[in-house]
């Protein structure tokens, strides 16, 4: 079973597996913040325009990675609008993950 969390990541609860879908823009952006912070570089390892899917344990390392940009009190995900689309994916994978 399948189930979309928000509108471009669902989570397959059969296979434990997240699907996350990237447009070109939102690619370009994780490539453009890049090495910067751990969230991009993380990110720019593993996807691709399009679905991409992450195991339970990927997800996890993910999460991890993110949650690395947070020390000393900073923002989750650094230099992405937290308006966007993005944003709420990658929010939402993190909390999912962790909670």
């Amino acid at each position: 079973m399948i189930t979309e969390v928000v509108p471009g990541l669902s989570y397959n609860s059969v296979t434990f597996d997240f699907i996350i879908h990237l447009d070109r823009n939102e690619l370009r952006t994780i490539e453009f913040i890049g090495g910067r912070y751990n969230w991009s570089d993380a990110l720019a390892c593993y996807c691709d325009v399009g679905e991409n899917t992450f195991t339970w344990e990927e997800a996890q390392s993910l999460a991890e990675c993110f949650s690395k940009d947070t020390d000393g009190g900073h923002s989750m995900f650094p230099m992405l609008d937290v308006n966007s689309a993005l944003h709420d994916k990658l929010s939402t994978l993190f909390i999912e993950v962790y909670i």
